[in-house]
């Protein structure tokens, strides 16, 4: 099958750029031909790889037993004289959907294949409008949960979106797509990631890390500033070497590593650090380094291939992956699995090995050594004293860890999911042919919608899994009931389809009538105010037409880019978001939910306290559900964009009877610190 593959691509960096090379090699290992449209040659230095001569094979791989094979093709470097324009920007969306449709076209390609939304996925949708081809797109975390919360960007991925034949997501977070209004059909939420073990193994040769300084030159001992020179001499393997690839960052844990390391130098402790580690912070890690006084022993090397990955995990005695307090809640990385299947000491946060689907076998000092905090340096240190100290140790807690990463790890696997999406969907296929039908008016025929129906087998179902899924904490209460009432509405109910989120909904409408009817025996006085709290959360998922025709936010924001402060944004007017809504309980429901994290067999008792929440929607369909006060809800109906700050904090002062300067102070403080929360939440903007 012929492929047009659009998105990121060595030498760029990162998860996403792995996870597309390896998906184009396995598919074209079988005999696809994958034509690979990127602009990795544009990257900044900051996350280009170093590819060497002897990289060429891997880059662009050729199978001669099945005739598949990647060729890449690069955009043209942007040049102000060949390509700018006023204000200047890299037409990167223009160059790849312009290649792409050329590629398509004249390679008569079955389908486009597209990761990533922003430039990518959005030149994908471009070259298939053009085209008539299908197109597939498969988000990572960040688009999704940074890109599309900004609501300039929201609607043109969500319109792609629903444009897409089909979305490639992770089971989660399908409730968002269904939400967008995506058919159930075109989600595909069950494609296992798996690593190629013929590479990531315990008998990968390690990287002969003094060869490879020696080829690159001093390259990798200058930052930007090119001023320090980092330890020209040779490096000694025999002496423990603690390890860290990927982008450096705070969120990444790399400066609270360098902390630990200057920790243990201090205690006399001898060691190697090895940091495979790029990015706009390297200037100041590189500054870290000097002053912590660890320079003398630490070796920064440039970003790698990907297949040259296992090497370099193959030369230390353990690989730390710190990542905390990470901004995009979704984001799940893989380098724990490619540390575990080398079968080298993995040293990770608590934040990331809660994340993982191995996390129920995860035992600290066992199978991979665990750091609760990484901001707790003495903690860390510890960690890494005990790797430096006990490398034998190290070493069977290493062979233990691969023990778990053997049955996760299933690259053949990996690739017939994506080859069952690549027939599934492409052109030549009857079912990609009535979807494209189904989709392409806005007012479908009887003919379409049968269609449509045929295509979503699964209709008429409402799945227990879903429903415990969608209100974990009513389906607690409800216990045993819950079955029969289910079974009641499947047997009942004539608007279900195959849109699971749209089905939950239904249930909850009938769970609300049942509770107000009394007809759902329980003891549990709150059990109608958690049936309202879960229902209203799964609601905000839903977007109707008359709320989908509404921007976000009624204005720009001023503020946007600028540090928040009573200076800043006394003269601006606040408006709150459209997708808000407060609602009144009778009970503490979030106190409610706790106790049943705490202890689920056991409903807490409780007395009535009357509880406000307000329940936000943002463009990605991520939600916020956040306890509120009076005053606060009498503050967010006065954020209507009609006043400015400092009017408000002065209606507010006169109308609460604030006379003495000192009080009205007072009150100006607590009214911009309750704004920049709520402006930090992305509830305001500033107008």
């Amino acid at each position: 099958m012929k492929i047009c593959f659009i998105g990121k691509y060595p030498p760029i960096e990162g998860g996403v750029s792995m996870q597309s090379y390896w998906i184009a090699y396995g598919l074209a290992e079988r005999g696809h031909h994958i034509r690979f449209v990127t602009n990795a040659n544009e990257v900044e230095a900051s996350y280009r790889m170093h590819i060497m001569e002897d990289d060429a094979s891997w880059y662009e791989p050729r199978f001669e037993p099945s005739g598949g094979f990647v060729k890449v093709r690069n955009s043209e470097p942007f040049s102000r004289g060949r390509m700018g324009h006023i204000p200047v920007a890299n037409p990167f969306v223009t160059k790849l959907s312009s290649i792409a449709t050329q590629i398509v076209m004249s390679q008569s390609c079955d389908l486009i294949y597209s990761s990533y939304f922003e430039p990518y996925g959005m030149a994908a949708y471009l070259a298939s409008q053009w085209t008539g081809v299908p197109f597939v797109v498969q988000h990572a975390g960040s688009d999704l949960d940074r890109l599309m919360k900004v609501p300039d960007l929201s609607t043109a991925y969500k319109e792609m979106l629903k444009a897409a034949a089909c979305v490639v997501t992770k089971r989660a977070l399908t409730p968002r797509f269904l939400g967008m209004g995506i058919d159930p059909s075109r989600i595909e939420d069950n494609l296992v990631f798996g690593l190629r073990t013929s590479l990531f193994n315990p008998q990968a040769a390690p990287m002969d890390v003094n060869d490879f300084l020696r080829q690159i030159g001093d390259t990798h001992t200058r930052g930007a500033a090119g001023d320090s020179q980092w330890n020209p001499g040779p490096i000694d393997l025999t002496t423990p070497t603690i390890g860290i690839y990927g982008k450096v960052g705070v969120f990444k844990g790399s400066f609270d590593l360098i902390s630990a390391l200057s920790q243990l130098k201090k205690e006399g402790m001898q060691f190697n650090f090895l940091a495979m580690t790029q990015g706009v912070q390297l200037d100041s890690f590189k500054r870290c380094v000097l002053e912590a006084g660890i320079e003398d022993r630490t070796w920064i090397l440039p970003f790698v291939p990907h297949w040259k990955v296992p090497g370099f995990i193959r030369a230390c005695t353990a690989v730390c992956f710190l990542e905390r307090d990470f901004p995009i809640a979704i984001h799940g990385p893989t380098v724990p699995r490619e540390v575990m299947a080398c079968g080298t000491c993995l040293i990770i946060s608590k934040e990331i090995a809660c994340k993982q689907v191995y996390r129920k076998e995860v035992a600290d000092r066992i199978n991979m050594i665990v750091v609760d905090d990484p901001k707790d340096h003495r903690e860390l240190a510890a960690a890494l004293k005990y790797v430096i100290e006990h490398p034998q140790d190290a070493r069977e807690i290493a062979a233990r860890g691969h023990e778990i990463s053997k049955p996760l790890e299933d690259f053949s696997a990996y690739i017939d999911g994506y080859e069952g999406v690549v027939h599934r969907f492409s052109d030549t296929t009857q079912t990609s042919r009535k979807l494209r039908e189904h989709s392409s008016q806005q007012k479908p025929t009887a003919e379409q919608r049968q269609v449509g129906r045929e295509l979503r087998k699964e209709a008429g179902t409402v799945s227990d899994e879903v429903v415990v899924s969608a209100l974990p904490y009513t389906s607690l209460l409800l216990a045993d009931r819950l079955k029969s009432i289910l079974e009641d509405f499947r047997r009942e109910s004539k608007a279900l389809n195959g849109n699971e989120l749209k089905n939950a909904i239904a249930f909850c409408q009938l769970l609300t009538h049942l509770h107000s009817q009394e007809r759902i025996p329980t003891e549990c006085p709150y059990l109608g105010d958690m049936i309202k709290y879960e229902s209203t959360d799964l609601g905000m998922l839903l977007e109707d037409s008359n709320r989908g025709m509404l921007p976000f936010y009624m204005g720009l924001d001023r503020l946007a880019g600028k540090e928040f402060s009573a200076e800043n944004v006394e003269g601006l007017r606040p408006i709150k978001s459209n997708r808000l809504q407060i609602i009144e309980f009778d009970y503490d429901v979030q106190a409610l939910i706790k106790a049943l994290d705490r202890d689920p067999g056991s409903p807490p008792a409780a007395d009535p306290k009357k509880t406000l929440i307000l329940f936000q929607t943002f463009p990605n369909l991520t939600r916020l559900k956040l306890k509120i006060n009076e005053t606060t809800r009498q503050l967010l109906d006065a954020c209507d964009g009609s006043k400015p700050c400092q009017q408000i904090v002065a209606e507010f002062a006169d109308r609460q009877g604030v006379a003495s300067p000192a009080a009205r102070q007072d009150l100006s403080r607590k009214f911009y610190t309750t704004l920049k929360q709520l402006y930090d939440n992305g509830t305001i903007i500033f107008c």
